[in-house]
This record gives structure tokens, sequence and C-alpha cells, in this order.
């Protein structure tokens, strides 16, 4: 955000009579990413649910600014829709799933479970907060269930992680929304969390290491116990 608003400050000492609306779309932005009471409301922090006049013309108006500052004729024939283009692409990566986790985890299942459940490789993307370029990847989930052996239908492991994924963030903070929320949600005895991603700030930009890849985890409950995690990452990883 700091290294964004700088970006700001020098298009502003060239354009500013239109700074205006991109500083109110990063501002925004920045209002979104602290505001962490909102994680369980019905629309996680992002863009409404139906982008307005007023939002897309912010970003289309900020959109044509970088354009500008990047020396480009924003008139030409391949940039004429850009700008809408791209205020379509950030309102896609920004629509959260319009459910609360009280609702994903609202029904579940009496299995008398009382071993880990495991789901691998769970397809995800997002929007890395420090230079709005995307980092996509798959999350691999464990959890022992809670001590009544009910466990919570395997579709709403993958929705809690497309919940989580649709907002501005960093990797590190993602993988520990998605643990803890499956743990209240499901009132598990133990949660474990692996994701792993590419990171285009870093694979196409800055060091450009492509090959390169990241993982994070988070470990909740039970599995904070050494023993109880090398199990599960036996289960996930061999």
């Amino acid at each position: 955000m700091v290294r964004a608003l700088a970006w700001v400050t020098f298009l502003k000492r060239k354009y500013c009579p239109t700074v205006y609306h991109i500083t109110c779309l990063l501002k925004r932005i920045e209002d979104i990413h602290m505001n962490k009471k909102c994680s369980n409301s019905v629309y996680a922090p992002g863009l409404s649910a139906d982008m307005d006049e007023q939002q897309l013309q912010k970003i289309q108006d900020g959109v044509r600014l970088i354009l500008e500052g990047l020396g480009e004729d924003t008139a030409r024939s391949g940039l004429l829709d850009t700008p809408t283009r791209v205020a379509r692409a950030l309102h896609e990566f920004m629509q959260p799933t319009r459910l609360t986790n009280q609702t994903i985890f609202e029904k579940s299942f009496n299995a008398q479970c009382n071993d880990i459940v495991v789901v691998k490789n769970i397809a995800f993307s997002s929007l890395c907060e420090h230079h709005l370029l995307p980092f996509y990847g798959v999350a691999h989930i464990a959890y022992l269930p809670s001590a009544d052996g009910h466990v919570c239908g395997l579709s709403k492991l993958a929705r809690i992680v497309d919940k989580y994924a649709h907002r501005l963030q960093i990797q590190e903070g993602l993988t520990q929304q998605i643990a803890e929320a499956i743990m209240d949600g499901t009132h598990a005895q133990g949660v474990y969390v692996c994701m792993d991603a590419t990171h285009t700030c870093m694979s196409l930009r800055g060091v450009c290491k492509r090959e390169s890849t990241t993982r994070t985890q988070s470990t909740l409950g039970v599995f904070t116990n050494m023993d109880k995690k090398q199990e599960v990452m036996r289960l996930l990883f061999g």
C-alpha cells in the first residue's frame, strides 16, 4: 500500500485533475484491509456484490491514469476497453461468497468419525496486497472432527478457501484465516492448513525467480502437538 500511494504521489505531479479517482480507490482498498471485523459478515471485505456505476467509474479512471503514467495512448484501439476489462477483472478477483462462515458450516453429518480427515490440492487464486498482482496455488486441509464425531461436507472446505482467497492479503494471513474459520465452524479438535503458491510479484518482477513457490502452514488445536503434526504431514505429503 505504501508503494502504491508513492506511485500515486508521482502521478499526481503530472495528472492532478484526475488523480482523485485512483486515490479514492487505493484508500478504499486500505480501509477494507484494516476492517478486520468484517471477516464473518455476509460479504467478506472486497467490492460489493453488484458493482455500481460509481465503483466502475473510479476503477476505470484509475486504470486510465496508470496507462497515461506509463506513456500509453489510452485512445488507441487496443486500449479503448482496457479500463472496463480491468475493472471487471478486479471485481471478479474481489468478489467473495455471499455466505457467512456460520452458513457454510451450518450442516454437519454424524459420521462417528474420530480420525483425521484430509482434503488435498484445493485450487485457489488471490491478490497480493503489496503489488496487486495474483498469487495462486493449492491448499491442503486436515482436521480432526469434534469429539461427537460430526463432520462437515467436503465441499465446505473448498468454499471456505474461496471465501478468504477473494480479498487483498498476503499468503501467511490467508492460511491463518482459513484455519481459524474451519476450527470455529466445525468445532474441530484440531486443524492443519498448508498452502503452496506461486507469487507473480516474485516470479515476474523484482528477483524474477520463475520456479519459486511459497509454502505456509497454520496449526491449531491438537495438531500443535509435534507427534500429531507429524502424523498429519505424513498423510498429506508422504
